[in-house]
């Protein structure tokens, strides 16, 4: 039986945590996730409220299913993407081929020479000469391929064949993965009786063991956004470049910055909830008025006032 959650009273502020620091049981350590995460000005929360529409739970449940289609088609992306060389499988297979066929022009340019025996190639032992000879050479080790002309004129082809066709499942894993973004992206897009807007996002830089925060805010009055970063406080020129991109100016480096916490508001609350953070600096001389009694207050007589059925004295 499947079970999900619903929201029955919609907040005036809306906290997102974003957890990034996970645990890695075959290193026994934490390592933080810094992933991309593509940020919306604003959020409907229509599609997640309690509703008796039923068409609204038909479009849940494909929501459901493409986002199960989804991770199962990235994760056939990330074993085709993914090798112990930091490349592709499509080009570490290509370069075997390159490889190949270097060796077939090499042994093909000595089988040309005079006293030259093709099925030799490269060996100089005459105990390997041998073994390659009668065709018993075995591969030894990582990186070692036959080195009968034979063997390596049928490995090419093969080679070149798998490297055209994992491209081509690539291919085709790129375009579904797209296409299923595309409709889950506009899947909801007639429910948007309910908006909240982006008020503020806590930056972090650093690892799990550490790092550094700051955080940007909107002022909804002057339709700015502001960088708080300890004392500093700076305009954001461009929030789209800045702020939303995913190559944004902060993300190089060995620890890109990474949103950890976003803050929404309703946006029926706006006007009633928010003021921009902002500091006033007051004079000294302004100060001590502010804390001297004022000459009406010093000259004005103290009623005093009995309470019925109170007892005892005013001390």
């Amino acid at each position: 039986m499947q079970r999900f959650g619903v929201i029955n009273n919609l907040p005036p502020i809306l906290q997102i945590n974003i957890s990034r620091v996970m645990y890695d049981r075959e290193r026994a350590s934490q390592y933080k996730i810094e992933h991309h995460l593509q940020l919306e000005e604003t959020l409907y929360l229509d599609r997640y409220t309690e509703s008796p529409d039923p068409d609204l739970l038909k479009r849940r449940k494909q929501a459901w299913e493409m986002k199960t289609r989804l991770r199962q088609l990235k994760s056939r992306r990330a074993e085709l993407s993914t090798t112990e060389l930091d490349v592709d499988v499509p080009t570490a297979i290509a370069a075997t081929s390159q490889l190949v066929a270097k060796l077939q022009e090499e042994n093909s340019d000595r089988a040309d020479a005079p006293g030259q025996d093709p099925a030799l190639d490269t060996v100089e032992d005459s105990e390997e000469a041998a073994a390659v000879t009668t065709g018993e050479a075995q591969t030894e080790g990582p990186g070692k391929i036959p080195q009968h002309a034979n063997a390596m004129s049928t490995l090419l082809p093969t080679l070149l064949k798998a490297a055209s066709s994992i491209e081509d499942e690539l291919r085709s894993l790129d375009f579904e993965i797209a296409t299923l973004n595309e409709q889950l992206g506009t899947l909801f897009s007639d429910l948007c009786k309910i908006p909240y807007r982006l008020h503020s996002v806590f930056i972090h830089r650093g690892t799990a063991a550490g790092g550094h925060y700051w955080v940007y805010i909107r002022d909804f009055e002057r339709n700015v956004w502001r960088c708080y970063n300890d004392s500093a406080v700076t305009l954001v020129e461009d929030p789209e470049r800045t702020i939303f991109a995913e190559d944004r100016p902060d993300r190089p480096g060995l620890h890109p910055a990474t949103p950890n916490l976003l803050v929404y508001v309703r946006d029926d609350c706006v006007q009633k909830l928010l003021n921009a953070v902002q500091r006033h600096l007051q004079r000294a001389e302004d100060q001590e008025q502010a804390t001297m009694p004022r000459e009406e207050d010093a000259n004005r007589e103290i009623e005093m006032i009995d309470l019925a059925g109170v007892s005892g004295g005013v001390g």
